[in-house]
């Protein structure tokens, strides 16, 4: 998708809108219309796989969409809310359920045979009814579109890359100021998100890991089960002696010990010159 259009006229925010949403900026008093108190920025989302769909069944459409709206208030804080289809039967709504839960009132409602034979009938078993016959009956049945009241189940994922990540990268006069060391650009979180995924599946780099945590581990005074480490190198100890004669004096104590890095942290940008042209 390409914006085009003349300068301070929106382009800028529609982007702002997207990382509002997926909580990379944070909001300004300038943000609010006018006198207006509240703002909110609405995303629908297609093209669903299982895992989205099994994760937020409760707002996946009939066809095939999610539509989520972050709203925030001026001087507080935001919160997610999801659309749903609701259907227009009463014994259809999740918040009615109370309502049916006597073996007496749902025998006669169309789902009854959905429900357990015996025994109580609780609320997971009825709002299991619902979604099982809405289900079977969907193109039989008409619906509200409305956002719900409550928060969006799974909020805490709307914005952890469930759905995707937006990476801003605005346009720059010089190129070495994007693949700058000292900020957070553009340049910087991409290569970040490759080197993420790499540590996750590359043996060679789950190879590295294993063997510098190894190495660290033989540079400290005690293993990991608390015992004298009999392979620590003379060098160090000895470097530690005398580090701990000069102290006495000082009525101090000294311990040297040696915390595995991150090689994640080793391989990100700012560890490297990069060739830029």
């Amino acid at each position: 998708m390409i914006f085009i259009g003349q300068n301070n006229h929106g382009k800028s925010n529609i982007l702002s809108g997207l990382m509002f949403f997926f909580g990379q900026v944070s909001l300004d008093y300038l943000d609010f219309n006018g006198d207006s108190n509240e703002l909110f920025v609405e995303i629908t989302f297609d093209s669903l796989d299982e895992s989205d769909r099994t994760t937020f069944h409760k707002y996946v459409t009939s066809s095939n969409t999610i539509c989520v709206r972050k709203g925030a208030v001026k001087g507080s804080g935001f919160e997610y809310h999801g659309y749903v289809e609701v259907p227009d039967e009463d014994w259809l709504k999740e918040e009615s359920i109370g309502t049916y839960l006597r073996r007496d009132e749902a025998a006669g409602l169309p789902l009854a045979h959905h429900l357990p034979e015996t025994g109580r009938i609780t609320k997971e078993a009825f709002r299991e009814a619902q979604e099982r016959y809405i289900e079977e009956h969907r193109d039989e049945l008409t619906f509200n579109y409305q956002l719900e009241s409550g928060p969006f189940l799974g909020a805490k994922n709307v914005a952890k890359s469930i759905f995707g990540e937006v990476y801003f990268i605005p346009s720059v006069k010089k190129a070495s100021e994007d693949f700058s060391t000292k900020a957070n650009t553009g340049f910087n979180e991409l290569y970040s998100r490759v080197m993420s995924k790499i540590s996750e599946a590359n043996p060679e780099f789950q190879d590295a890991k294993t063997k510098i945590t190894a190495l660290m581990r033989v540079l400290n005074k005690t293993t990991e089960e608390g015992e004298d480490n009999t392979e620590r190198p003379p060098e160090l100890a000895a470097f530690e002696e005398s580090l701990q004669e000069e102290l006495d004096n000082w009525n101090a104590i000294i311990d040297v010990e040696v915390t595995p890095p991150n090689i994640d942290d080793i391989l990100r940008v700012g560890k490297w010159r990069f060739l830029k042209s």
